[in-house]
């Protein structure tokens, strides 16, 4: 997967290089079972705040969906640990913006 080319279709204006972007991340998120996955999706979406990421976070399944969870709360617990108050804040922002996204979602885990 290259990584680059995948988050470029992300963030296109074309839906299907969007849907094709979104099932290449799913198809990995099926394959990979470690956490590293996963929390870098969502430092991708800390940083860029996209949309589409989230819609990616807040689809995820068993073993990512605690992982997020887990990397979530510490988030909003921790911020970003050493570093400034304004990024703090926005880190646990947006944690919280995911957090309400997926209790919209209702996902079934």
């Amino acid at each position: 997967m290259d990584a680059e080319a995948v988050f470029c279709d992300l963030e296109s204006n074309d839906p299907d290089r969007v849907a094709n972007a979104k099932a290449t991340l799913h198809e990995e998120l099926s394959c990979v079972k470690e956490t590293w996955f996963i929390h870098g999706l969502l430092d991708y979406y800390l940083a860029t705040g996209s949309v589409r990421c989230m819609e990616v976070l807040g689809a995820v399944g068993a073993p990512h969906d605690s992982y997020l969870l887990d990397r979530l709360a510490e988030g909003m617990r921790d911020g970003a640990p050493g570093s400034e108050k304004r990024s703090q804040s926005s880190r646990v922002r947006g944690c919280i913006q995911v957090v309400t996204y997926i209790v919209n979602y209702k996902p079934s885990w």
